[in-house]
């Protein structure tokens, strides 16, 4: 997983609870270090962020997590190799655990309607397709 060095602790966090075996990155890599990661990466799944055009540039399969103004203008122009997953939120959802004004990444996301299951179809849908290999 990558991230910047202050999403570190997040990261970690993120690998630690993970089923599969994963590694952390975050903060390790340049911007070449990066987009070589990337070019060897069969799926890519990320919030709409700089890493997930760079992996679309470098031939990797993507799964795209937008919101509804981003994906006019930034989303994959086609669903060949690309999936692009829509929250229409316009405003952020505040968890019903914290109290107004709450900055916490639950309470600041304008995505978090987008749900795993559908993230995981996307990407098994992109890793079983004979295209996501080459």
């Amino acid at each position: 997983m990558t991230g910047s060095a202050g999403e570190g602790p997040v990261v970690v966090e993120v690998v630690a609870a993970m089923r599969a075996r994963g590694q952390s990155v975050a903060g390790q890599l340049s911007l070449s270090g990066l987009a070589g990661l990337l070019s060897r990466c069969r799926v890519v799944v990320s919030n709409d962020t700089g890493p997930l055009h760079l992996a679309r540039a470098m031939g990797a399969a993507t799964v795209g997590i937008y919101g509804a103004y981003n994906l006019i203008g930034y989303g994959p122009l086609t669903r060949l190799r690309h999936r692009a997953l829509v929250s229409w939120q316009t405003e952020p959802r505040r968890c019903s655990r914290h109290p107004p004004g709450c900055t916490c990444r639950r309470c600041v996301s304008l995505v978090s309607d987008v749900g795993m299951e559908e993230v995981t179809v996307s990407a098994l849908d992109l890793l079983l397709s004979p295209l996501s290999s080459g």
